[in-house]
């Protein structure tokens, strides 16, 4: 019974998606190992990037935004950050591959939602949806600038334009080390929330070129969005064509500290001769 207490102590996490694209097949819900990606027309593609290795290749085939949504929960039972500390995580690698990305703040884009009822059920699709809610990252390439927005249950289209649907503004930044992104070149891509004591979201975004990293973190004090259950992307051609691999979204208790688990396990002990006594 102890031993058993005691575990809860120890930090958790669950995996929700782990899509490597290594089936071949971007339309394969199998989580989560795999992921059904719903493209807005015809831009989505698996491609081998190296010898038995594929990606998820987004191809805009004019100025008009090319995204690609996934659900890695169903909309029943999304990711959500319960608690003090509770952390979500979202990782992906990302490369240009057709050219170097213009400068442009609206160039690069993702986001994390929460479904509710309304899903993308069609390929090729124009996703207006209305959302439980959602945090939208519009990201200038050339220097990450990062714009966060927050959006409610307006609903519109989720990532083509920054129109009424992402007019709540949480935060602008450019970090202060920063670097551009070039063709050919990978980059590890990550989105970090975790909820605070208060309440509020703390939001982190970073990325990474394999040498150095930047990371802009912005605090959501006013909508604090805890439940997630959609991971959307998109950019024009400006950016050009990119590839999309290794997409990890988890969630993670942090673990608790020794002295902590060390006054759990006191406190167990003499929970347990105290019900000896009663006896």
């Amino acid at each position: 019974m102890a031993i058993a207490l005691l575990a809860q102590y120890a930090g958790a996490q669950t995996t929700y998606l782990n899509d490597t694209f290594s089936d071949n097949n971007w339309q394969n819900q199998n989580l989560p190992s795999s992921a059904e990606w719903f493209q807005s027309f015809n831009n989505l593609s698996t491609v081998e990037v190296s010898t038995g290795n594929y990606a998820l290749q987004n191809a805009p085939t004019s100025a008009t935004v090319r995204q690609g949504v996934a659900y890695f929960t169903s909309s029943t039972a999304p990711a959500t950050l319960n608690s003090t500390g509770e952390i979500l995580n979202v990782s992906f690698d990302l490369t240009p591959t057709s050219g170097t990305p213009q400068s442009n703040i609206n160039g690069l884009r993702f986001m994390l939602a929460d479904s509710g009822s309304a899903r993308i059920t069609e390929q090729n699709s124009n996703p207006n949806l209305t959302l439980n809610g959602a945090y939208g990252f519009f990201i200038n390439p050339t220097v990450q600038r990062v714009r966060v927005y927050n959006r409610t249950s307006e609903s519109g289209s989720l990532l083509t334009s920054l129109g009424d649907q992402w007019g709540n503004a949480l935060g602008d930044d450019t970090p202060a080390d920063t670097f551009a992104m070039s063709q050919g070149t990978t980059y590890q891509v990550s989105i970090q929330f975790e909820r605070l004591s208060n309440g509020d979201v703390s939001i982190t975004y970073t990325t990474s070129d394999g040498n150095s990293s930047v990371s802009s973190t912005i605090v959501d004090s006013v909508y604090k969005n805890y439940s997630f259950d959609t991971f959307a992307f998109a950019w024009n051609n400006g950016f050009g064509d990119g590839t999309i691999d290794n997409v990890m979204i988890s969630t993670a208790i942090p673990e608790v500290s020794g002295s902590s688990l060390i006054l759990g396990s006191i406190a167990l002990g003499l929970l347990a001769l105290s019900r000896r006594s009663k006896r």
